[in-house]
């Protein structure tokens, strides 16, 4: 069925984790591997998207880390999970790039339904924001135990 890769379901942990944090406080890469039980170099790639797409800060310095740059209620999921796998499609003839296959015209209403697939998934992850998630994701303190 539908999925999402290691690298997103890590970025949404990541997200979640720091968004449940009230404090503002800044995580090493170490910290956040050790809460979520992370590997720290896969890590560190999935990190580098999230400063890049301006959803986590990178603080620099001998205290540096990261912390979240929007409140909670301003990242959805759908945002966090294009940032490290792109906009995705169902199948590829719904992408901007698709070349004619010479199979439209007998694939055509396989191709809207999966266009209303399609929309009705991205309305879900487009609604739900990280306030929602945090009680989900594991606190520092609670070993994962939640």
């Amino acid at each position: 069925m539908l999925g999402i890769s290691k690298a997103a379901d890590y970025s949404i942990l990541v997200v979640g984790f720091l968004a449940g944090r009230n404090d503002n406080a800044i995580y090493t890469k170490d910290d956040l591997a050790t809460a979520l039980n992370l590997p720290a170099d896969f890590l560190s790639k999935v990190l580098q998207k999230l400063v890049k797409a301006e959803i986590v800060e990178s603080v620099k310095g001998i205290h540096g880390g990261y912390r979240l740059l929007k409140t909670p209620i301003e990242i959805t999921l759908r945002e966090v999970i294009e940032v490290i796998e792109g906009p995705s499609h169902m199948v590829s003839c719904l992408e901007d790039d698709f070349k004619d296959c010479r199979r439209t015209q007998i694939c055509q209403p396989i191709i809207e339904k999966m266009r209303d697939i399609e929309n009705q998934v991205t309305a879900i992850l487009e609604k739900i924001n990280f306030t929602e998630l945090i009680p989900y994701i594991p606190s520092k303190d609670s070993d994962g135990d939640k």
